[in-house]
């Protein structure tokens, strides 16, 4: 599929931005996945955590918060609804760029927005936690986990360094979420080769290993890089380079980088897999 959207971000985060497959996996692998993290955290602190509970607003029984923290008899339960937030957006971009945590401002404000009113109407507290791809999180929610880890006890240093731990292990999540949506969609090119094999690299030049800190950087002690031209593969056939080994006897060169990637027969990418720079030809750019 080709996004033709020309509105889809400042600084090329196609995969994490681009809605044009509806991005499916941005909510399961990156959102619903980091949520749970927190949910464990909360358990950890012997709190009554619970998620996607049905029916917990009186007002409006359609709304599910992520997480659910039950105070117990006597006691406010605490609404938290959690929103992965781009500072890559082109709404954003600007300000994202010299005000540290603005994209997570405005996702926290959202859904505050959305939940407050409704939350407090019968007398129940709402946090919301807004998460940035780059790892930054919102105050409130920062404050929230705080206050987790001082529910479990111990010296204040104790404290500290659980406190230090939590954050370090909701950073790493949040980084290996976003990575695997971007490279769950990553752009490839599709044809008879696919999936992907070692062999399809083969008219890459060699990258020698790099040396050790101890030893001596000599020319001769380095592999030559075998140098081979790139080869355009027979009209029509579809397939990538290694695998038209006909044409290497040829020795017709390529024109353009497109016609390696994407074929004559004009296949394209995978679905779901599109990006600007290897749209096949007559489609727009991003």
């Amino acid at each position: 599929m080709i996004c033709n959207s020309s509105d889809v971000d400042e600084m090329g985060d196609h995969s994490l931005r681009c809605a044009a497959d509806s991005n499916p996996l941005r909510r399961t692998e990156w959102h619903d996945a980091s949520y749970r993290v927190w949910h464990q955290l909360f358990r950890m602190a012997g709190w009554e955590s619970r998620m996607e509970v049905t029916g917990a607003l009186i007002g409006d029984s359609n709304k599910r918060p992520d997480i659910m923290i039950f105070r117990g008899i006597g006691g406010s339960d605490v609404f938290i609804d959690f929103i992965t937030c781009l500072p890559t957006k082109t709404d954003v971009v600007n300000l994202a760029a010299s005000t540290p945590g603005h994209a997570a401002d405005l996702g926290a404000a959202k859904k505050i927005g959305d939940w407050l009113e409704l939350v407090q109407r019968q007398g129940d507290e709402f946090v919301p936690i807004a998460v940035e791809s780059g790892g930054r999180v919102h105050e409130d929610a920062l404050d929230l986990l705080s206050e987790a880890c001082g529910a479990i006890g111990g010296s204040p240093g104790e404290r500290q360094a659980l406190l230090t731990y939590w954050r370090q292990r909701i950073s790493v999540a949040n980084a290996r979420r976003v990575a695997t949506v971007i490279k769950a969609r990553t752009p490839m090119c599709t044809g008879v080769h696919h999936p992907v094999q070692p062999h399809h690299f083969s008219h890459q030049p060699a990258i020698p290993a790099p040396l050790r800190p101890q030893q001596t950087p000599h020319q001769s002690a380095l592999p030559a890089p075998a140098v081979r031209p790139l080869l355009r593969p027979p009209a029509g056939n579809g397939l990538c380079l290694p695998c038209a080994p006909t044409l290497r006897a040829t020795g017709r060169a390529a024109t353009s980088p497109h016609s390696l990637l994407v074929g004559a027969d004009g296949a394209g990418l995978v679905a779901g897999h599109a990006s600007w720079w290897l749209a096949p030809a007559g489609a727009r750019a991003c």
